[in-house]
């Protein structure tokens, strides 16, 4: 999805694309022909890195999740120098520095002050929520705050949004592979296997995202766990290729559960009653700011999910759904816009 919204927004008539990414990246083939590929080893091919860094005119960072401590590494803030030393050799070099989709997890103060110093070496920065935009105190001419990525994703033409007109209730479930808290994972297969076979006159279906060929740990693996603890048949897994194949399957629908935050946003904007299990203040945040705060529960907390879902079944809330997609899709353009903006010149191709 994100390296299609890079293409999105960077033609390859207009840019020349050099990518981060590792060598075994399952990058699809139609997508690989259009970019150029840098190893995420930072000494691999230093000094081709160092002969592109010279070239290109942008360095963008284009991803959410990158102010964040690596807890479980043992140089845990790695991310931050590596991100210091690449700015400051890009500002020396006279190169433009941009962030596109950046949230901002709960970190210490010296990765806040490391991560402030990075940004104060950027041109601009486009935050995905507004508590992220907040710790950084920047001027407000150096940053925009617009929705998850995904909304520019989502195509409300091409995904024909629909009111469900099932005959039995159909519910997709969706979890993650990964909690913060490991002991809470088997409660959280405990409670989603138990709504399934308490109610056996509704029809579930498992959406996993996430599927590996090189990881052990991946969605199939947690619908394993999920299927062993179902009594009953009421419960199937679609499995597709492409993204766009998952969201066109998803209209119409009745309820979403859902641990994963793409999905979340995806089933709001298609006004699918939607409960989110909480794994990061990410998640919680977007439902804040969409006024769905009711529908959002902390992942190492699920006693109330039974009651949210049984209030659900009998008043599937589509109103607010509704009123949340019409808010979220006036910024399906809110990032290409920008982007253009920033990149408007005489110049016939950029390198970033």
């Amino acid at each position: 999805m994100f390296l299609d919204l890079i293409l999105k927004f960077y033609p390859a008539d207009k840019f020349n694309i050099y990518v981060n990414a590792s060598e075994d990246a399952e990058i699809p083939k139609n997508i690989k022909n259009k970019i150029n590929i840098i190893d995420t080893n930072f000494l691999k091919d230093f000094n081709q890195k160092i002969k592109i860094l010279y070239k290109i005119d942008s360095v963008v960072y284009f991803w959410g999740d990158l102010f964040m401590e690596l807890k479980w590494a043992r140089f845990f803030r790695i991310v931050f120098y590596k991100m210091l030393i690449v700015n400051l050799f890009s500002k020396v070099l006279w190169k433009k520095i941009y962030y596109i989709w950046v949230w901002v997890w709960n970190i210490s103060w010296y990765s806040l002050l490391l991560a402030k110093i990075s940004w104060k070496l950027s041109n601009y920065i486009i935050f995905r929520d507004k508590e992220s935009a907040k710790k950084l105190q920047l001027n407000k001419n150096k940053f925009s705050v617009f929705p998850d990525l995904a909304v520019s994703y989502f195509d409300k033409e091409k995904f024909d949004i629909k009111d469900s007109k099932n005959i039995k209730t159909k519910i997709w479930i969706s979890l993650l592979y990964f909690v913060p808290n490991k002991e809470n994972f088997q409660d959280l297969i405990i409670t989603i296997s138990w709504i399934v076979n308490k109610h056996t006159e509704l029809d579930f279906v498992f959406l996993p995202l996430l599927i590996s060929k090189n990881e052990k740990f991946d969605d199939i693996w947690v619908w394993d766990k999920l299927i062993s603890q179902c009594k009953y048949e009421n419960i199937e897994i679609l499995k597709y290729s492409w993204i766009n194949d998952y969201i066109k399957k998803i209209q119409g629908l009745d309820i979403i559960i859902s641990a994963r935050l793409h999905w979340n946003i995806f089933s709001v904007l298609s006004w699918i009653s939607t409960i989110a299990l909480s794994y990061s203040p990410k998640v919680t945040n977007f439902f804040i700011e969409n006024n769905l705060k009711e529908f959002c529960l902390n992942i190492n907390d699920l006693s109330g999910l039974d009651y949210i879902f049984s209030d659900i079944l009998l008043d599937n809330k589509k109103v607010k759904f509704k009123m949340a997609s019409k808010n979220l899709l006036k910024y399906n353009t809110s990032y290409k816009e920008k982007i253009d903006e920033l990149f408007i010149n005489n110049k016939k191709k950029y390198d970033v």
